[in-house]
């Protein structure tokens, strides 16, 4: 089985979730940072 996850929150957050996977066999984490998406009919 595999699983794909996307989380989002505060950096504690995702850090006791890492915490958390870890343990059941948690391979591998992509962090992106902090990221902007534009609201509203406008590109950016």
């Amino acid at each position: 089985e595999h699983f794909i996850f996307e989380i989002t929150g505060k950096g504690s957050k995702l850090d006791q979730f890492i915490a958390i996977m870890k343990p059941l066999g948690l391979v591998e984490i992509c962090r992106t940072g902090v990221a902007a998406m534009n609201r509203g009919p406008q590109a950016m």
